[in-house]
Parts: C-alpha cells; structure tokens; sequence
C-alpha cells in the first residue's frame, strides 16, 4: 500500500515545470553528448580534475573527467551503500553489497582495488538479506576512535566497532507521526564519530519538510535542525559542522517565502545545533526553479528566478557569477572546473553535459579562503601567507620587513617600510599584521595603510572578524574587531598565550595549563583540559597539541585524549593527514612529520627547526645556524 507521504510526494512533482531539452544561451560552449545517467547518481570531488559518480541502487560507481567529461573508470558492484575519500595518501574507501556479502573496499583514486575486507556479523548478514535498500554508513579511524560502522534498521541504529565483533551501540531514531508530521519516512543516515545525523523528511497536508536530528553517540544528547517547507536538502558534516544545501521541489504555496527568503545553504554546530551561518535568498515568484551543490568548501547556486549561476565560499561570499538564459532548462549543477560551470541536462537522447564559461567582466570576487592563514602558521608567528597568486612573507634580514613573491617564483617585492611584520593574513584583497605589535591594515600592494590598534599578538582572520589578543605573546584578553577597524570587544578576560580559531569555535590556553573553548561571540566558555599545553591546532574533528611535552589528540568536545607519541613536539603545523613539527626530544630538535594517527614518523632534515609555516607544497622553517627561513619541498 502507498502511505500518505508517497501520495503527497507524487502531487507535489505534479507541479515540477516541465524540462526544456534545448538552450539559447550563447555562452554556452562544449556540449558533451549524453551519458549514461539514471538522475539517481550523487557526486563528489576526487581530485581537481575528476568528479566521483555514484549511483548507489545500481551499484556503479565512475569516475568522471572534468577536462574530456568521459569517464576514466568503473566499478560495479551489486548496490553501494557508503563512500568516503580520503587523503594523504588519497584513496577512497566503498562500502558495498558484493556477492551478496557485506564488504569494505580501498580503492586508488585511478580505480584499483587496493585490498578489500568481508564485514562478516551474522546480525548485519541477516539485516542485508531482509531488506533491499540497507542504510550504512562508515566512519574512519582517528587517533582517538576505532573505525565504525552505523546500519540503520526498522526505526534504529546499530552502531559496530572494529573487528565488527562487539554488540552494537543501539540508538532509535524512530520518529512517530505526530501534530506536526502525518508520515515521517528516514531517509538518510551519516555517521562522523562520534556525532550521527539522521535525516528525516515530514509530511502533512500537501507540505513536506526535511529535518535533521544530531546525535552524540556517547553522551546520547540530540539536537533537531529543521529546513523550510517544500524544499529537498543534501548534508554533510565537516570542521565540527553540519552543512546544508538546499533545492527547489515545486513551485505554489510554501515553494517560495518572502524575505528574508529561503535558506539555500546553511551550517549548524553539530554539538549545540546552534546556527553557525545562514544563507538565504529571496525568488520572487512561485515559477522559480533553484539547484545547489555543495563540496569542498564551495557552494553553487543555479538561479532561474535571476537566470544566473553563482559560485560561493564556505563562508558564503562570492567567488563568481554569470549571467545565463533559461536557467530553468537545466536540471542540475555537476561543478565547477577551470573557470567553467557544468551542468547536466535532459534531452531525448539522455542527460548532456554542458559547460558555462565564467564572464570574467561580471566576476564578483570577495576572496578565495574564509580565512587569512591557517592555524599552524599563525601558531608559528605567522611570518608566511598567501593567497591564489601571492606569497607574503617576513624577511628577518631587512628589519622584518614584508615582501612578495609569485607562487612558484624566486622573484621578490618589497610591500611596504613597516618592520618586524608578524601575523600576516590576507583575505578579501587586504593584509592585516602586526608591525611593531600594531596591529594593521593595508592593501595587498601595501598601500592605505592604517593602524587598527596599538597593542597585538596571535593575530587570525576568520570571515569578517580579526581576532587577536592584547597585552604580552605570552598572556593577554581576546578581542575581536571587524576588518575595517569597527565593532571593537573585548571577548575572553584570560591570561591567553595560545590562539587557535576555526569556522565554528575558539581554542584557547590560559597560561599554558588550561585549555579552553568558546563560541566566537565569546559565550559559552568551557575548560577542556588541564596541564602543560602549548603549540594547539584543529584539523577537522579533532584538536592536536602539546600536552606535557608529548603529542596528544583530542575530541573537539574535550573527551577521549589520547597520545599521539612521546615526541615533545613543538611549532606543530597541520596539513592534510599530515604533522609537521620540531621534535625537542631531541637536542637537535630536527623537523620530523607523522600521519594524524601517529604512524609513518619521518625526519625529513637534521637542521635546528622553529617557527614552521606550510605554504601551497612547500614548507618554510626558520634555522638558528643559518639565521634564515629554509624550503623544504613536501611530497
């Protein structure tokens, strides 16, 4: 028997515009004849050339050219149920229905079966021969947690632990109707240890809306986060945050609201649920169509209402836009590759690609990266930044004047006079530093310089707001001002001597002996750990520092510290699964890296190493013995 949801769903589509199979847009250009596309394939970024294609019914997995828009390879398996994509190295991770047996496969991102495991528990082999469309979902190993596997199964979760052996952690996530819903229908589930997000989707009287409940596994603590009516959603979760994109379903009442408009794009504190931000647009008619796609930080909108497609950063602020006719004849966004948006369209014979050069004349630009540089190099002094073109760096041997360079280039610029230049950050075509522990502005040709105030050290630009202490390097309160110099507070009353802030939260150490975290308004201050902790930095769910004198990794909410390794790691700088640091174990204290988990230790030179910055593929760390900044360049 169809239930009402399903009834209520087929006359929302009722209403969908028909799809035009043709385009008059004249900057059209390379139309790809049609491809072998159900409309059911989600996509993710492989790598900066290829787009991952999956179609999990089917079981087919592709990955697409973005130069040829061909595929380069295919995997076929009975049906798939998650995939992730790793780093460092890159491989992806695919969880599948294989023979009819459950199994995990690591591929190379050129498509080889790397190894592949059986997930062998009766409870799970029962489950897949029971229902045909299983829910899974897998979360990886991190220095704090085994990997983990999450089967969603008549109205709960069963939560596994490697080696797949231990009874389940069982959480229900069942949602009954009730007065606001007649049907609810659970239509996804992600599991990010240890936050699990359950989307749901409501119906009643011609209305559906989706919902999210966040789980925390451990603690058994949700919180729910709804979408506006009449609209379908896509998740993930990244830096401690849920994140939303949102698309048209139909057009009549509820389709459209008023100002301030329909949420597009959103991102939620994963522990609080509290909104981090919201982004809305306002269509002002009940014909419009809208489509977005986010990943990899950037967020694309297809605008039928204003017959545009739009690029966005994670912070919601615009990389580019054109202008484009018939919006609405496309069905959808694929992404955006070299300057050119591609979109997917419907014709008789399939759905086509198209690419949609960006009009570079009608380009918007507010900054690449929301923010100015990232935390390992401001923990280390912040003497390197850059953004898409540039390098700016201190030269210690010219009064610690700032100077230039083009990446991947020797030649140099002097950017101003001021001296001892620390804390550089570079967003949205302005510098802001400390010289002389002044903290100030300039563009990045060095002019229209302006002092924002006298006294500052641990300076880090995050969106629109500086954040910085004032007093000593070594303890002093935080403040946070805007960047053209307004909106001045004074938000932690702390001895601070270490600074570390992300998209979502601040890090902070009182004297080197408290760990603290806060929201960025300074409200909900709460202690983390105590001892010896210096050198903090955040690498996506988790917190890497110096916790006396050995390297340890910790939870964003404070919980399951673990140690990395007995190394005293000090000038600590992140990048990807990667830790670079200064081992002062050692008398020589050499530069060494690891992976996140500890493994794989490495010494890559046996100079004196401090004050390390990671730039693009190159490491800079400065050596006593030769009184200068070295290169070192990483593979």
């Amino acid at each position: 028997m169809v239930n009402k949801l399903s009834w209520m769903l087929i006359a929302l589509l009722l209403f969908v515009p028909s799809i035009a199979t043709a385009s008059d847009a004249s900057n059209v250009h390379n139309a790809m004849p049609a491809l072998e596309f159900s409309g059911y394939e989600t996509s993710k970024v492989l790598d900066d050339q290829h787009r991952l294609l999956i179609n999990n019914g089917s079981g087919k997995i592709r990955s697409l050219d973005l130069e040829t828009l061909q595929p380069s390879w295919e995997k076929k398996f009975d049906s798939v149920y998650d995939v992730r994509i790793l780093h460092n190295p890159s491989k992806l991770i695919v969880l599948a229905k294989d023979q009819g047996k459950l199994m995990k496969f690591t591929l190379s991102v050129e498509g080889n079966i790397l190894s592949q495991q059986e997930i062998a528990n009766p409870s799970v082999r029962t489950w897949m021969k029971q229902t045909e469309s299983l829910q899974i979902s897998w979360s990886p190993s991190t220095p704090v947690s085994k990997e983990r596997l999450a089967i969603y199964s008549s109205g709960s979760v069963f939560i596994y632990e490697y080696p797949w052996k231990t009874p389940p952690l069982k959480i229900d996530v069942n949602v009954a109707p009730n007065s606001s819903y007649e049907d609810v229908l659970t239509q996804e589930i992600q599991l990010e240890w240890p936050y699990l997000v359950v989307k749901h989707q409501g119906g009643a009287l011609m209305q559906v809306q989706d919902f999210y409940t966040v789980y925390h596994a451990v603690t058994k603590k949700k919180v729910d986060i709804l979408m506006d009516r009449n609209t379908s959603s896509d998740f993930t979760m990244e830096q401690g945050a849920l994140v939303v994109n949102s698309s048209s379903i139909t057009p009549g009442p509820g389709g459209t609201l008023s100002a301030p408009g329909n949420l597009i794009y959103g991102r939620y504190d994963l522990a609080t649920g509290k909104s981090i931000y919201e982004k809305r647009a306002v269509f002002h008619n009940n014909e419009t169509y809208w489509s977005t796609k986010y990943d990899h930080q950037q967020l694309l909108l297809l605008d039928s209402d204003t017959n545009t497609l739009t690029q966005f950063d994670q912070q919601g602020r615009v990389l580019s836009s054109v202008n484009i006719e018939k919006a609405w004849s496309y069905s959808g966004i694929l992404w955006f590759y070299q300057q050119n948006f591609i979109l997917t369209k419907r014709s008789d014979d399939g759905i086509t690609l198209e690419r949609i050069p960006v009009n570079t004349d009608i380009i918007v630009t507010e900054g690449k990266h929301q923010r100015g540089n990232s935390i390992g190099n401001i923990n280390n002094g912040g003497y390197y930044a850059s953004d898409s073109d540039w390098v700016y760096f201190t030269d210690f041997s010219s009064n610690g004047n700032m100077f230039k360079k083009k990446l991947g280039s020797s030649e140099r610029t002097k950017v101003n006079d001021d001296e001892h230049v620390q804390g550089i950050n570079v967003l949205q075509g302005k510098l802001i530093y400390t010289s002389n522990d002044r903290l100030t502005s300039a563009n990045v040709d060095g002019t229209d310089q302006r002092v924002l105030d006298t006294n500052a050290f641990h300076v880090s630009v995050v969106g629109d707001w500086i954040y910085y202490t004032r007093g000593t390097i070594q303890g002093g309160q935080i403040y946070r001002m805007k960047m053209n110099g307004s909106a001045k507070q004074m938000i932690a009353d702390h001895s601070v001597s270490t600074l570390a802030v992300t998209a979502n939260a601040i890090y902070y150490t009182i004297d080197f002996s408290k760990l603290m975290r806060m929201d960025l308004d300074g409200s909900n201050k709460k202690k983390l750990l105590t001892g010896m902790i210096s050198d903090v930095n955040v690498q996506d769910t988790q917190l890497y520092f110096n916790y006396n004198k050995q390297l340890y990794a910790m939870n964003l909410d404070g919980t399951q510290l673990t140690k990395i390794s007995e190394h005293d790691a000090r000038d600590i700088n992140i990048v990807g699964d990667w830790i670079y640091y200064s081992n002062h174990s050692d008398y020589s204290k050499k530069l060494y890296r690891m992976d996140v988990n500890g493994q794989h230790e490495q010494v890559l030179n046996t100079d004196k190493t401090f004050y390390i910055h990671v730039i693009d593929k190159t490491l800079y760390y400065y050596a006593p013995v030769f009184k200068r900044y070295n290169e070192y360049i990483l593979s």
